[in-house]
């Protein structure tokens, strides 16, 4: 006979390896084109590691045509006790531009000046309200429950690793990496015939298989403890290879537990289709005020369509 089939079932259950494949179900399930376990490189550590998934949705075409893509990069967790978020009120509203992304499209003060600059992440196309307009609290410290000895000792003790925090710091530096190496690739080729706007969103989450709570003081300073489904998180992150200066190196990923997932990607879908539409209603109003004297057409075949399509240059 084989070996117990229970048996097997359990350890699968202690590596946390089914928790990976039901987040990876779930993104396909809604649409997102999933990859899983794909590798960034650590720039701290010029080490190789592993992200547990990765997954994209495409604007679909439309006129005037650019590129946008929203990237999820989630980390999983299995965990058999709760988490718990430490939260506060934002200090200030989070910039459009603090959210991962990499695109060809240039500003004035940028190395390479492109005529068709697009009015991409401006404005309240980006704004995170779509997205955590319930939240007014931002997670800020965390710990995950275990005993008396160990929950004495984490935060004290560098041996006692605190896991929520190496999860998000793990997924920031995996966000910035892709955005950074896709960034590099679209800077090469920028002047190139066949450029188009385009931009690419990277959100990193961390989703993990136990209960979460939120742990706050109210206005008379006592402690407020309430269960979640997902918190949304600030967190810094500096290095000599990664982000610089205190206005560079904030990150805003997002805790999510297992159960509310599906809800919550629910939530990502309504962010990012109102980005698309704000962007497509900023861009309609840009162009109608831009006077249209082309100087040359040149035409391009986009990847997986018939029709070629032309860009006017020299607007």
């Amino acid at each position: 006979m084989g070996y117990p089939i229970e048996k097997i079932r359990e350890s699968i259950q202690r590596t946390g390896f089914s928790t990976e494949l039901k987040t990876i179900q779930e993104l396909l399930k809604q649409g997102w084109q999933t990859v899983h376990s794909t590798t960034y490189v650590d720039t701290d550590e010029s080490k190789s590691r592993e992200i547990d998934a990765l997954a994209v949705r495409q604007r679909d075409s439309g006129t005037p045509f650019y590129g946008f893509a929203f990237h999820i990069v989630a980390e999983v967790k299995h965990s058999e006790n709760p988490w718990i978020c430490f939260s506060s009120k934002p200090a200030h509203r989070r910039s459009s531009w603090s959210i991962v992304h990499a695109t060809n499209t240039r500003g004035d003060s940028s190395k390479v000046r492109n005529k068709d600059w697009l009015p991409l992440l401006s404005g309240s196309c980006s704004m995170d309200e779509h997205l955590r307009a319930g939240r007014q609290r931002i997670g800020r410290a965390f710990h995950e429950m275990s005993n008396e000895t160990t929950d004495k000792k984490v935060g004290q003790d560098h041996a006692h690793k605190n896991r929520p925090l190496a999860g998000l710091r793990q997924m920031t530096k995996a966000s910035q990496f892709f955005a950074d190496q896709l960034q590099k690739r679209r800077d090469e080729s920028v002047d190139g015939s066949l450029y188009h706007p385009s931009i690419d969103v990277f959100h990193p989450i961390l989703v993990f298989d136990h209960e979460l709570y939120e742990v706050y003081l109210d206005e008379h300073g006592n402690e407020v403890i309430e269960q979640k489904d997902w918190m949304p998180v600030e967190i810094t992150y500096s290095s000599p290879t990664t982000r610089k200066g205190i206005w560079g190196d904030s990150y805003f990923p997002d805790i999510v537990t297992l159960v509310a997932l599906p809800k919550y990607l629910e939530s990502v879908e309504a962010w990012r289709l109102s980005m698309i539409r704000e962007m497509d209603e900023e861009l309609a109003t840009q162009m109608v005020s831009i006077p249209k004297k082309p100087k040359k057409a040149v035409s391009y075949v986009r990847a997986g369509s018939q029709p070629s399509q032309t860009k006017w240059e020299g607007r």
